[in-house]
């Protein structure tokens, strides 16, 4: 089985999220037009507090093992200043810090030894969050900013916001993917096709397509011999948006990539 996201955001507004302070910056992001950003215009003000909290819950009940992804970047006083992401699974009452590949542990005596991101990282880079612990359950997930009265920075970034989950009837987890396979997926996006090179053989005897929306729902799944080279896939008849091109040779998942499709 394939990880599928079961909601994904581009980050080009606001509408999946509810802050007073937080919102969309449309000359810093990963994928055009915009990302979301806690300090919109210029840097984050002194002595902030300010959370943003995702609109829905994320409906983990029917999860095998789920994961929170997305690209960021930052420019954050270190351990006086400090952005946390959390999750809650009793409607906000409780929230649980939650440790991604680029935070780190605070020093800061709010919120001492628990993950955040500080410093600076200016270069976009894809956080990976573990969400397994809360699989059986729905959750909200929150950002947080807080600082002092001093230095004032730009704040953070992120973009892309997805969250998949292994239903209960497969058996991989998000993390381990395998990208064994060289290809390329062009052109992205896409208008009426879309072509898959693949650049060696793979050992199995057939590989598998499969095309996804960010719900989730499948489009589009067929079976090509292991020789085959390249892959044309025809979208004409597909509506625009957002999609994720699925390879699985063997029922190993190889390739998990995102598409657009542009009429």
């Amino acid at each position: 089985g394939v990880p599928y996201p079961i909601f994904f955001d581009d980050c080009s507004t606001m509408e999946n999220w509810s802050s007073n302070k937080w919102g969309n910056n449309s000359f810093v992001y990963n994928s055009p037009p915009a990302s979301i950003t806690d300090s919109p215009v210029g840097n984050y003000s002194s002595n902030a507090n300010t959370a943003m909290i995702s609109s829905q819950e994320f409906d983990l009940t029917e999860a095998k093992a789920a994961m929170l992804s997305y690209h960021t970047l930052w420019d954050i006083e270190r351990r006086y200043d400090f952005i946390q992401v959390l999750a809650s699974v009793d409607q906000g009452q409780q929230w649980v810090p939650l440790m991604g590949k680029y935070t780190s542990l605070s020093s800061n005596p709010l919120v001492m030894g628990q993950p955040v991101y500080q410093g600076s990282n200016l270069e976009w880079v894809k956080e990976e969050i573990n969400l397994n612990r809360f699989t059986g359950q729905k959750l909200k997930i929150k950002f947080v900013l807080k600082s002092n009265q001093f230095i004032n920075k730009d704040g953070f970034y992120f973009d892309d916001f997805s969250v998949q989950i292994i239903d209960k009837s497969t058996g991989i987890n998000p993390s381990e993917q395998n990208n064994r396979i060289l290809y390329t997926i062009f052109p992205n996006p896409a208008k009426d096709a879309v072509h898959i090179s693949i650049g060696h053989s793979i050992t199995t005897q057939s590989i598998e397509v499969s095309l996804y929306d960010i719900f989730g729902k499948l489009f589009l799944r067929q079976v090509f011999p292991n020789s085959i080279h390249r892959i044309d896939l025809n979208l004409a008849n597909l509506p625009s948006g957002l999609y994720f091109i699925s390879i699985e040779a063997a029922g190993e998942p190889v390739i998990w990539q995102k598409l657009l499709v542009l009429h």
